[in-house]
Protein backbone atom coordinates (compact mmCIF):
# COMPACT_ATOMS: atom_id res chain seq x y z
CA UNK A 1 0.00 0.00 0.00
CA UNK A 2 2.47 2.29 0.79
CA UNK A 3 4.57 1.45 -2.66
CA UNK A 4 1.58 2.85 -4.64
CA UNK A 5 0.70 5.63 -3.07
CA UNK A 6 4.59 6.62 -3.31
CA UNK A 7 3.99 5.95 -6.98
CA UNK A 8 1.21 7.94 -6.75
CA UNK A 9 2.75 11.02 -5.29
CA UNK A 10 5.63 10.71 -7.84
CA UNK A 11 3.07 10.43 -10.88
CA UNK A 12 1.37 13.56 -9.66
CA UNK A 13 4.27 15.55 -9.46
CA UNK A 14 5.70 14.65 -12.58
CA UNK A 15 2.52 15.58 -14.42
CA UNK A 16 2.86 19.33 -12.40
CA UNK A 17 6.24 19.47 -13.54
CA UNK A 18 5.13 18.89 -16.95
CA UNK A 19 2.26 21.03 -16.84
CA UNK A 20 4.83 24.07 -15.68
CA UNK A 21 7.54 22.67 -18.29
CA UNK A 22 4.97 23.16 -20.67
CA UNK A 23 3.63 26.73 -19.39
CA UNK A 24 7.13 28.03 -19.36
CA UNK A 25 7.50 27.06 -22.93
CA UNK A 26 4.40 28.70 -23.94
CA UNK A 27 5.45 31.97 -21.71
CA UNK A 28 8.88 31.59 -23.88
CA UNK A 29 6.99 31.96 -27.08
CA UNK A 30 4.55 34.33 -26.02
CA UNK A 31 7.43 36.84 -25.40
CA UNK A 32 8.81 36.05 -28.37
CA UNK A 33 5.51 36.87 -30.25
CA UNK A 34 5.28 39.72 -28.23
CA UNK A 35 8.42 41.06 -29.05
CA UNK A 36 8.19 40.57 -32.85
CA UNK A 37 4.74 42.26 -32.80
CA UNK A 38 5.89 45.35 -30.93
CA UNK A 39 9.01 45.56 -32.52
CA UNK A 40 7.01 45.83 -36.28
CA UNK A 41 4.69 48.02 -34.90
CA UNK A 42 7.57 50.47 -33.82
CA UNK A 43 9.18 50.04 -37.10
CA UNK A 44 5.99 51.56 -38.68
CA UNK A 45 5.46 53.64 -36.66
CA UNK A 46 8.64 55.25 -36.60
CA UNK A 47 8.77 55.09 -40.41
CA UNK A 48 5.62 56.16 -41.36
CA UNK A 49 3.74 57.79 -38.05
CA UNK A 50 4.33 61.47 -37.54
CA UNK A 51 6.31 61.78 -34.09
CA UNK A 52 3.85 63.48 -31.46
CA UNK A 53 5.49 66.16 -29.18
CA UNK A 54 3.83 67.10 -26.00
CA UNK A 55 4.55 68.15 -22.57
CA UNK A 56 4.97 66.69 -18.91
CA UNK A 57 1.94 68.25 -16.86
CA UNK A 58 3.89 67.56 -14.06
CA UNK A 59 7.57 68.59 -14.84
CA UNK A 60 6.30 70.97 -17.87
CA UNK A 61 9.41 68.64 -20.03
CA UNK A 62 8.90 68.04 -23.59
CA UNK A 63 8.14 64.85 -24.71
CA UNK A 64 8.49 63.27 -27.97
CA UNK A 65 6.35 60.00 -29.10
CA UNK A 66 8.23 58.19 -32.61
CA UNK A 67 7.97 54.57 -31.92
CA UNK A 68 11.54 54.26 -30.73
CA UNK A 69 9.97 52.96 -27.31
CA UNK A 70 8.04 50.25 -29.02
CA UNK A 71 11.31 49.27 -30.60
CA UNK A 72 13.44 48.98 -27.54
CA UNK A 73 10.32 46.93 -25.76
CA UNK A 74 10.06 44.84 -28.59
CA UNK A 75 14.02 44.01 -28.83
CA UNK A 76 13.59 43.22 -24.99
CA UNK A 77 10.86 40.98 -25.13
CA UNK A 78 12.42 39.33 -28.57
CA UNK A 79 15.28 38.69 -26.56
CA UNK A 80 13.97 37.18 -23.53
CA UNK A 81 11.73 34.64 -25.39
CA UNK A 82 14.37 33.69 -27.62
CA UNK A 83 16.77 33.24 -24.18
CA UNK A 84 14.08 31.68 -22.97
CA UNK A 85 13.68 29.27 -25.37
CA UNK A 86 17.58 28.37 -26.23
CA UNK A 87 18.74 27.68 -22.62
CA UNK A 88 14.27 26.30 -21.75
CA UNK A 89 16.12 23.42 -19.95
CA UNK A 90 18.91 25.47 -17.97
CA UNK A 91 16.46 28.15 -17.29
CA UNK A 92 13.60 25.63 -16.21
CA UNK A 93 15.56 23.95 -13.64
CA UNK A 94 17.10 26.91 -12.38
CA UNK A 95 13.26 28.50 -11.49
CA UNK A 96 12.38 24.95 -10.11
CA UNK A 97 15.29 25.48 -7.99
CA UNK A 98 14.10 28.97 -7.03
CA UNK A 99 10.79 27.01 -5.89
CA UNK A 100 12.13 24.35 -3.88
CA UNK A 101 14.38 27.19 -1.57
CA UNK A 102 11.17 29.25 -1.56
CA UNK A 103 9.56 26.38 -0.15
CA UNK A 104 12.28 25.59 2.29
CA UNK A 105 12.11 29.24 3.43
CA UNK A 106 8.60 29.16 3.95
CA UNK A 107 8.22 25.56 5.69
CA UNK A 108 10.55 26.99 8.05
CA UNK A 109 9.15 30.19 8.93
CA UNK A 110 6.09 28.94 10.16
CA UNK A 111 8.02 26.51 12.69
Amino acid sequence: MAKSNKNFKMAKQKTLMQKKYKNFILYSWLFLVLGVLLFGLGIVKYAFGQPEVGVNLSKLQPTISNGSILLILGLGFFFIGLYRLLTSAKSFNTLLEIEKIEQIKKSKFKN
